[in-house]
Parts: C-alpha cells; sequence; structure tokens
C-alpha cells in the first residue's frame, strides 16, 4: 500500500501533463509585434504592408516553436526527476 500511493500519483500527474500537452489551445490573439507591423506600415503602399506582416508573422512563429521546445524539455526533466526520486518511495532495504 505505502508504494502504490506515490506511484499513482506519478502516474497521474504524468498522465495529466500528457493531456495538457495534446490539448488544443485555442485562440487568436494578436501579438504585440503583429499590432506594431499593421500601425507602422497603414499608410504604407500594399507591398511593404505584406512584407511588414509576413515578418512579424515569421517572428512569432520562431517565437512560439522556441517556446514549445522549452516547455517540453522542462515537462520531461520533471517528469524524469519525479519518477527517479519517487518511484520507490516507501521501499526499505533489507539489511543483512
Amino acid at each position: 500500500m505505502s508504494k502504490t500511493i506515490p506511484r499513482l500519483l506519478i502516474v497521474g500527474f504524468v498522465a495529466a501533463q500528457l493531456v495538457w500537452m495534446l490539448m488544443p489551445h485555442f485562440g487568436s490573439r494578436v501579438s504585440p509585434r503583429m499590432m506594431q507591423a499593421l500601425t507602422t506600415h497603414q499608410s504604407s503602399s500594399k507591398s511593404e504592408q505584406d512584407a511588414a506582416i509576413s515578418e512579424a508573422e515569421r517572428q512569432d512563429t520562431a517565437d512560439a516553436s522556441r517556446k514549445a521546445i522549452v516547455i517540453i524539455v522542462l515537462v520531461a526533466s520533471v517528469d524524469i526527476a519525479l519518477v527517479y526520486l519517487f518511484w520507490n518511495y516507501g521501499t526499505r532495504k533489507t539489511t543483512a
């Protein structure tokens, strides 16, 4: 019984993280970089507006991919630490 509860908590925590990571994160918020590109190039020609918007989208996409990699690495390291430290919690080694 003493080993079962920590192991179930670890499995539950890892499963909750997996569900959170696989859940779609909806929402179309305009980034500050995109707002700046839209406002500063509002009176410019169409080609300059399109170039500024595409550059802002490219930078936002690069930032989002970096953020996703950092989140995945942090979640994986926390999971590894939890499993390593608490998987055998409550077991006692027999002394000879």
